[in-house]
């Protein structure tokens, strides 16, 4: 390893340590790394944006692309939110943001995870494999059930509550199955930081063991 990495895997290595120093209880240490972590995220997010403004926006409007004049214009109004005259012009890109992202997300949602997983469910339900129909059909049971467990303008008796029922065990499976993939998930990341600091850290950076 060079000097430079060798320095960068101290660092490395120190603030994974003071992270970790929060599973004995919050001390001054992790709040350190904690702030650099977040500075560090904030500083990499502001020059990505600079640099996103300035390949999608300056250049083409140098260029002659006189169009990226308006998002632009938009942009440069976010910050009159800095001045009590003016922070009223704040609204009219938050405007253009938040419609033009729930227009999308709707759209995307509804076709990737609505219509999309319903043409894929009902496709398998009738072919020749049995499990896949099986499969299918299972996922249409808790397509349905779940969205009886939301219907709140009828009482949940008869046909309709065990409807319900059925769609609150379909929703606990699916939280159960969440929440232990999100384990797997944290637990995969402090495996990952363990094998860094005793591979990398203690085996190459110490050690010298290639």
């Amino acid at each position: 390893m060079t000097p430079i990495e060798i320095f960068m895997t101290w660092v490395a290595a120190i603030l994974t340590l003071m992270v970790l120093s929060f599973l004995w209880k919050e001390n001054k240490f992790y709040r350190i790394a904690e702030h650099v972590g977040v500075g560090a995220a904030a500083g990499h997010g502001t020059l990505t944006a600079i640099n996103s403004i300035q390949t999608s926006c300056v250049t083409p409007l140098i260029g002659g692309n006189i169009v990226l004049i308006i998002p632009l214009i938009l942009g440069l109004m976010v910050f009159m939110g800095l001045s009590k005259k003016l922070g009223w012009l704040t609204r009219y890109p938050m405007m253009f943001m938040v419609g033009t992202g729930i227009g999308v997300m709707l759209g995307a949602i509804m076709e990737g995870q609505i219509i999309g997983l319903l043409k894929a469910t009902v496709t398998e339900v009738f072919v020749g494999d049995a499990f896949l129909a099986f499969s299918g059909l299972i996922v249409v049971i808790g397509f349905i059930t779940t969205l009886s467990f939301f219907i709140f303008t009828k009482e949940h008796t008869g046909t309709l509550g065990t409807s319900a029922k059925i769609g609150r065990v379909f929703m606990m499976a699916s939280f159960a199955c969440n929440w232990s993939a999100e384990m797997i998930y944290y637990l995969g990341l402090m495996v990952s930081a363990f094998m860094f600091l005793i591979n990398v850290w203690i085996k190459q950076a110490i050690l010298g063991v290639i």
